[in-house]
């Protein structure tokens, strides 16, 4: 969804089918447009920036060797497959969800940015969206794709490809602006009026060196609302097939039959263990800490992980709840914690990873310990009540003008957002 993101996996994703949206009676689920009117009912933000990756975006030589000289991540002879040039190039040749420019300079740089709704990138371009850096220019990307993070959920994150300073001029961004933003609703989904575009922007501290993954956005829903959403590009038998060394769909009700709820967790960026290896499903209680009404569940209601394996942003905690521990989550607030402790071994990474390599151009750094409340919106078997009308009360069909495809060919496993 590269949050996750921004490393890159040597797998490759082999189409089954086409995740599309036609006519009224489109495929996506009806569940699509409650998560959409969860998304909707904020205000309209990009809510992170992460400079994730230097100069390891389409590399011409993909060598181990290569990659070290270069200052790529690598963990022994494991570079998670940095991707090559080609690799790359096909990428932003997908229309469905990237823009080019042409020719495409390599190798680049990688920065997701996520936003607080599913932004529909078939109404946005190249010249969209500007960059300011830390020397005072200004650019714009040379690609961006929704890509890896496609799953139902996961459309919240644009990966953007460019030249922005770490490895060449030792600058940095330190703003970005977005202009025309529309949300992406589906030809079937009514909305009371029409919303966007919006122009947005984020200025945090985007800087390579010494920033880290962090968790940005959690909220929760029924493991049969993850099941169904989440289900769409990752098990065998939906648009993508499953991936290679992972047999099945990745979500909780698959993983943890006795789930009742995922808690999907989101990160400004790809977090694994050292940039290329990822949590394990078993670690939920490690790398997570989570609260209902102030008071820490045990491995009785924290299953364990799931979407852990796949190269984005968006995690799963697979929890099983009671009703009264719903209604006292309603009552007294959830939370969920990232410790990021290197003693406890809970630190996770961003596709920097350790920064071992000489020309690197970081340092490690782990994530930052955060606290983050939990949206409960959606959580309930009866779905949350009608979006509010940001304007007047027409009815306004707010649908994109143009059929969303997700069609990958043989699309490259991009882990970009581990960025």
């Amino acid at each position: 969804m590269l949050c996750g993101f921004l490393k890159f996996s040597a797998e490759v994703f082999l189409l089954v089918g086409l995740l599309q949206v036609t006519g009224d009676h489109g495929t996506y689920p009806s569940s699509f447009k409650d998560i959409l009117m969860n998304d909707l009912s904020s205000t309209p933000a990009i809510l992170s920036c992460f400079y994730g990756y230097a100069g390891c975006i389409g590399v011409a030589d993909t060598s181990i060797s290569a990659l070290r000289q270069a200052g790529c991540n690598v963990v022994g002879n494991d570079s998670h497959g940095v991707p090559s040039s080609m690799q790359i190039a096909t990428l932003c040749n997908q229309a469905h969800n990237s823009v080019k420019r042409t020719p495409l300079p390599v190798p680049m740089d990688g920065m997701p940015c996520i936003f607080s709704f599913p932004p529909d990138v078939t109404q946005m371009s190249i010249s969209d969206i500007e960059i300011d850096l830390a020397d005072g220019t200004t650019i714009n990307p040379h690609c961006y794709s929704l890509s890896p993070a496609t799953e139902l959920t996961h459309l919240h994150t644009i990966l953007l490809m460019g030249t922005f300073g770490a490895k060449t001029t030792g600058t940095y961004p330190v703003a970005v602006r977005v202009s025309n933003v529309r949300p992406f609703v589906p030809p079937n989904v009514q909305l009371a009026s029409a919303y966007g575009p919006w122009n947005l922007a984020y200025s945090g501290n985007m800087r390579y060196n010494d920033t880290s993954v962090e968790l940005t956005r959690a909220r929760l829903m029924t493991a049969s609302m993850a099941e169904e959403l989440d289900g769409t590009g990752v098990t065998g038998g939906s648009p993508l097939a499953a991936r290679a060394g992972n047999a099945g769909p990745s979500t909780c009700k698959v993983s943890f039959s006795q789930a009742t709820h995922s808690l999907q967790v989101m990160f400004n960026g790809g977090a694994s263990k050292d940039g290329i290896n990822h949590m394990d499903a078993t670690g939920a209680l490690t790398f997570f800490e989570t609260k209902i009404a102030g008071s820490a569940l045990g491995s009785a209601e924290v299953l364990g992980l799931a979407d852990e394996g796949n190269p984005d942003n968006y995690f799963e905690i697979c929890l099983k709840l009671t009703s009264l521990q719903l209604q006292s989550a309603q009552s007294g607030g959830m939370t969920v914690k990232t410790p990021c402790d290197t003693a406890s071994n809970s630190a996770l990474y961003g596709p920097k990873g350790m920064c071992a390599e000489a020309n690197s151009a970081c340092t490690a750094t782990p994530c930052q310990t955060k606290t983050v409340v939990v949206d409960l919106t959606l959580a309930f078997p009866a779905l949350s009540a009608p979006l509010p009308s940001p304007s007047g009360n027409s009815s306004v069909n707010n649908s994109s003008p143009n059929t969303l495809k997700v069609v990958f060919g043989l699309a490259v496993s991009l882990i970009l957002f581990s960025f």
